[in-house]
């Protein structure tokens, strides 16, 4: 697991970039994420074609995850186990 900052920049119409917000955020690969979360990381990627779970995604196309989202993710998870098991 590694603990990169995300910045949000906007450029400028006259080309120059200015930094408007600065966040530091925990990311992750889509395999940590899956193991946090237990499911495949298949079904991680399944997730984010539906909409349930966003991704950053770099100019390469590598997705991560922000640790703040597959938590949230894990707690609407459990929240359907216990409604189902009731």
């Amino acid at each position: 697991m590694k603990t990169i900052p995300l910045s949000e920049v906007l450029t400028a119409p006259e080309g120059r970039s200015s930094v408007i917000r600065i966040e530091t955020r925990e990311i992750v690969s889509p395999s940590d994420a899956a193991k946090r979360v237990g499911i495949s990381t298949r079904r991680l990627l399944q997730l984010v074609a539906a909409g349930r779970l966003p991704a950053i995604v770099d100019s390469s196309g590598r997705r991560t995850f922000c640790v703040e989202d597959i938590e949230r993710l894990m707690e609407e998870r459990q929240a359907r186990k216990v409604t189902h098991a009731a």
